[in-house]
């Protein structure tokens, strides 16, 4: 997924063998992480999932009284995400349909 120019808050979180799982998350910008840095040396399937809220609002149902002087915004941003996998074998990230042949 690329992001857009106003997308923000996002996260990136991957999970891999040997119970493997990182979050990197960044306000404005894409999130990045390196696998062999932190510690996802395994080699195996990995899976990853990029969230975010992009610059694109959407109104809510009903804003509600939060007792602070007002009603709570009647708007909220729209979110993003996408998922998906790769294999890792000897440190780089491999052909996927190779690593399927193989099994």
């Amino acid at each position: 997924m690329k992001l857009a120019a106003g997308d923000s808050n996002a996260t990136l979180s991957v999970s891999g063998p040997n119970g493997f799982y990182v979050r990197a998350f960044s306000e404005s910008g894409s999130p990045s992480i390196d696998l062999i840095r932190s510690g996802g040396t395994a080699d195996g399937l990995y899976r990853y999932e990029v969230t975010a809220a992009s610059s694109e609002t959407k109104t809510t149902v009903k804003p509600m009284d939060n007792g602070r002087g007002g009603a709570d915004d009647a708007t909220e941003k729209v979110a993003v995400s996408t998922s998906g996998s790769f294999y890792a074998n000897g440190g780089i990230i491999a052909d996927q349909a190779k690593m399927i042949e193989k099994n």
